[in-house]
């Protein structure tokens, strides 16, 4: 009678009739022997078992942004991705980019000659707060050089406790309010500056679309160096220039949130304001214009500090270093965090890269994209303590 066995019977198994079942990946012998009278004749064949790729769990974020990007993972490589919901992902890369909130599922799957394998996540892709619009500015022409001009957001306040970030380009943010609604922008000579305003969500560290304005900026002014003077004997300010400016229009931000008013009728290079130079509430300036150009100056003994990040930053102790960086830095906690959100937007509000951390730590480093152009990114580290914003340096 006819008999199969195998080398290893925990790789395979075998019917009397032949037929191979492969339990596990290996090589293997199958033996035929038949036996007659006259003795036994036995054929021999090797064979390799192959089984299904086997993948690892796919590793990417839970949680992404509306129109954002991010990578996924999964080994061994060679597969293909794919999504499904309100998501596309490159089959090749893993590069998903988040559309509208929702759910969405992601799908890695490698084939062989046994067949296909494939794993799957699921992400929750959480809506971006509405964009806000910059509601008070310049009106008219905006002349090189000019500093301290006042700016403000609406919806005022700013909604579910959240913040308003602003950038600027061919500018800077000289100082924000306390409020993150109003702030003092410094134009540079270059002739384009645009403003971006965007709403940071504290709940879920997503950040609105930006609104920008853009100036097509007049040539410089030259306004004579003005300078304003407190006179204890006129009990007021007054504005001197090294020529006789056009124009003058006398005003105030209040300490803090740096809400602007104009003064009415106070119009003169002489402003009479008792007490007006130790007043704790208000910081007052004046509004020089010469050569179509307009300059607000402010007394130097009493104005608003250079911007800083504790205006409109939580997570106080958190360090950024090296910044500038080349490409690579850390975040560092002031004591253990158990899970944390890091990311990387551009000038624009785009989104470059998120890093998730799912275990404690005290440290967590950052590897940029490669091929990214040197310039001035947003840091955003989110913690159950807060988040923490600043600005990240590119060399």
């Amino acid at each position: 009678n006819p008999v199969w066995t195998l080398s290893d019977s925990a790789l395979a198994t075998i019917s009397s009739f032949g037929l191979v079942t492969g339990v596990d990946s290996g090589a293997e012998t199958v033996t035929f022997t038949s036996t007659n009278q006259c003795g036994s004749a036995i054929v021999t064949l090797s064979i390799s078992i192959d089984s299904l790729p086997t993948l690892s769990p796919i590793s990417g974020i839970s949680k992404i942004c509306a129109a954002s990007a991010d990578t996924f993972y999964c080994s061994p490589t060679g597969g293909a991705w794919s999504a499904t919901g309100p998501a596309t992902i490159d089959t090749s890369t893993g590069i998903l980019t988040a559309g509208a909130a929702g759910s969405a599922s992601v799908t890695y799957s490698l084939t062989n000659q046994c067949g296909r394998s494939l794993v799957t996540t699921t992400l929750s892709i959480l809506p971006l707060p509405a964009t806000p619009v910059i509601s008070a500015s310049p009106e008219g022409p905006v002349c090189g050089g000019t500093d301290y001009v006042n700016f403000s957001a609406s919806p005022n306040p700013v909604p579910d406790s959240n913040y308003y970030l602003w950038t600027a380009t061919g500018g800077t943010v000289f100082e924000r309010g306390s409020t993150t609604v109003n702030v003092l922008v410094n134009f540079s000579d270059s002739l384009n500056t645009k403003i971006y305003l965007r709403d940071s969500s504290s709940a879920t560290g997503c950040i609105s679309i930006p609104y920008i304005k853009s100036y097509d900026l007049s040539p410089a002014g030259g306004f004579g160096n003005p300078r304003v003077y407190w006179s204890d004997a006129a009990q007021g300010y007054l504005c001197f220039s090294d020529f006789m400016d056009e124009g003058y229009q006398w005003g105030w931000d209040a300490v803090g949130t740096l809400d602007s008013g104009t003064i009415q009728g106070a119009v003169n290079q002489l402003f009479f304001c008792a007490g007006c130079n130790v007043d704790p509430t208000r910081y007052y300036w004046v509004m020089v214009s010469f050569g179509g150009c307009m300059q607000k100056i402010y007394d130097s003994t009493h104005m608003p500090l250079a911007a800083s990040a504790s205006h409109h930053t939580s997570g106080s102790g958190i360090r950024v270093f090296p910044n500038p960086t080349t490409g690579t830095f850390t975040v560092g906690f002031p004591q253990l965090v158990e899970a944390a959100f890091i990311t990387v937007y551009d000038i624009s509000g785009r989104a470059i890269l998120g890093k998730t951390l799912d275990a404690p730590a005290l440290l967590a480093n950052v590897k940029l994209p490669a091929a990214l152009p040197a310039g001035n990114y947003l840091l955003q580290v989110s913690t159950i303590d807060g988040v923490f914003r600043m600005l990240l340096t590119l060399e």
